[in-house]
């Protein structure tokens, strides 16, 4: 849980286990900050906090497009930067640290919401603008600069759609309250982890990836992750 420390070693073996990186970070820090953030009490402030930390989270990536580095500000968020630089920026542990406190200051924001009960049922005016933003910004891909897109501007929009789908309503948040769905919800992390594994070990069959096979690789990766979740990651949580 070391490797995205280093820059070229922050994708080998298991690309996505990179985040596990942050999180053996995050967690460390906890104790230190997050409860600082936690103590925030209006929502005033903590969107304010939001906001701050959504700043700093862009601020190298902006220096560095102004800056013009080379293989990291040129590159679209499309494209797939194989320098040392961009891997530097996008997957460590300290550069991602405000995305984990916004995590912390987003639960503010929803314990706030409860209390007062004034959004009760209407979590889709948080969910439905932060969806359609978070379109429109995907859709321009190809537009925006590579350092922005992956690191921090999409983080207000997606924050919106974790509260508004938390809030609730009796739309959108009934269908997803579905038992299935939560199930796969809580193995979405699973999934996440396992699917580049699986993905070689298909490829080392030689698959073609015609439209049959894409369907058995997403079917696999949904039994293994669910699988892992159910007789491993639930079992070594409640023992820790």
């Amino acid at each position: 849980m070391l490797q995205a420390w280093v820059p070229p070693a922050a994708l080998s073996w298991n690309g996505p286990g990179w985040s596990l990186s942050c999180e053996a970070f995050f967690y460390l820090c906890f104790a230190f900050v997050g409860g600082w953030f936690f103590r925030i009490r209006t929502l005033s402030k903590a969107i304010g906090a939001l906001i701050g930390l959504w700043v700093v989270t862009i601020a190298i990536p902006i220096v560095a497009i102004i800056a013009l580095v080379h293989g990291y500000s040129d590159a679209v968020a499309t494209d797939r930067p194989e320098t040392a630089f961009a891997w530097f920026v996008s997957f460590n542990p300290l550069f991602n640290l405000p995305v984990f406190l916004s995590g912390i200051v987003a639960c503010r924001c929803y314990l706030i919401f409860k209390e007062s009960g004034k959004m009760n049922g209407k979590g889709y005016l948080l969910y439905a603008p932060s969806f359609a933003a978070l379109l429109l910004l995907t859709g321009m891909g190809n537009r925006i600069p590579y350092p922005l897109m992956h690191n921090g501007l999409v983080l207000l929009p997606s924050i919106g759609i974790i509260l508004g789908l938390a809030v609730g309503d009796r739309y959108l948040c009934a269908l997803l309250s579905n038992r299935i769905l939560v199930f796969l919800g809580k193995a979405s992390y699973a999934e996440y982890l396992l699917h580049f594994p699986v993905r070689a070990a298909f490829e080392a069959f030689g698959v073609s990836w015609n439209l049959w096979q894409q369907a058995m690789y997403f079917t696999a990766v949904m039994i293994v992750s669910s699988l892992v979740f159910q007789f491993f990651e639930e079992p070594v949580q409640r023992k820790l």
